[in-house]
């Protein structure tokens, strides 16, 4: 069952991956937990010495962990990516909104 969560409980900065500092795409798990886009952690690790770490803990794998794609997590963002794009859902609570005045000063 899907649930929909309002937009006003969710922060974009849940659903970054922390090395392109965009919503997920494609987003993976490394066995530290961590998560990260796909093509990221990828071009990350092909950068390397063939040493392969995750780049927040700095954990350190013996061999390239085989990443799957989070399918939760991507159901997720997806979600929320669509929200974010609503013009009423996107708005977030506590932004200031200027009301016009109903008196007849």
């Amino acid at each position: 069952m899907a649930v929909s969560l309002p937009a006003a409980f969710l922060s974009e900065d849940q659903f970054s991956c922390s090395i392109c500092l965009e919503v997920f795409t494609k987003p993976v798990t490394t066995p530290c937990g961590h998560s990260f886009c796909q093509s990221c952690i990828s071009s990350y690790w092909d950068g390397g010495r063939h040493t392969y770490q995750c780049p927040l803990c700095k954990e350190s794998f013996h061999k390239r962990p085989e990443l799957h794609v989070n399918l939760t997590l991507k159901e997720i963002t997806e979600q929320f990516k669509q929200m974010a794009s609503s013009p009423i859902a996107g708005r977030r609570w506590g932004t200031p909104v200027q009301i016009p005045s109903l008196s007849q000063d």
